[in-house]
């Protein structure tokens, strides 16, 4: 049971009355450890009520509570980010019997929870299916990230641009959406989905010489265009 004093201007105080003067004032001290001390003229009544406890929780309840406060924390605020990546590109054209699979990572600083700005680099090989060969290239990028929710899931808009060096080399452009899940503080896991252009040696200006069995070409930088898709985690 605990004392409930009802103030004339309407309040409602509960504690324990822990001194009271008959007509004249009493002492209260609530739950919190306040006391309190009012004039009999001011109390309109005093009463006594059981004390309601809320229903405890179940483990589960406890459990997934805990998980959502966790995931509260891993909204992005700023300080560094790296991400880490699988991607595969299905290219298209007159390269669609390319294969275009490779690992790339990146590093950089959180400016704010909406902008990330950074570098990168990945490992990439490429070949034809069931060609028998692998060439790889290493891109060295430039990366920025907009994120438009402050949220634990959210949308965002990623864009890398540099050169590429290797057998396959020359201009990299890769922009992609997609979505990243955070899963605790400085831990998230995304996935997107873009477009990525590759350029590379080609020829051009063909010619074959039938009466001598030579070909003739001329060498110049190509466009391999491709549906890029990139699976990862941000720490």
């Amino acid at each position: 049971m605990i004392d409930v004093v009802y103030l004339k201007n309407g309040s409602v105080i509960r504690g324990i009355i822990t001194e009271q003067t008959p007509n004249e004032s009493l002492k209260i001290k609530t739950s919190d450890g306040n006391l309190f001390v009012y004039q009999m003229g001011d109390v309109e009544r005093i009463s006594k009520e059981e004390v309601v406890e809320a229903p405890k929780k179940s483990f589960t309840e406890q459990l997934r509570e805990a998980q959502r406060e966790e995931m509260k924390k891993a909204v992005i605020d700023r300080g560094y980010v790296g991400f880490a990546g699988l991607d595969y590109g299905y290219c298209t054209g007159d390269f669609n019997n390319f294969l275009n699979f490779g690992f790339s990572t990146v590093h950089g600083y959180q400016i704010n929870p909406y902008i990330f700005v950074g570098a990168g680099l990945g490992l990439y090989m490429w070949g034809e299916y069931r060609g028998g060969y692998i060439d790889l290239s290493v891109p060295m990028f430039f990366a920025a990230r907009f994120t438009p929710l402050k949220k634990p899931i959210t949308p965002f808009v990623d864009m890398r641009i540099g050169y590429a060096a290797g057998k396959v080399d020359g201009l990299y452009f890769n922009p992609y959406v997609g979505i990243r899940i955070g899963i605790r503080k400085s831990f998230a896991a995304y996935i997107g989905l873009g477009y990525q252009l590759q350029k590379m040696e080609g020829v051009k200006d063909m010619k074959i010489n039938y009466d001598t069995g030579k070909v003739s070409y001329t060498k110049t930088k190509v466009n391999c265009n491709a549906v890029a898709l990139r699976v990862g985690f941000e720490f």
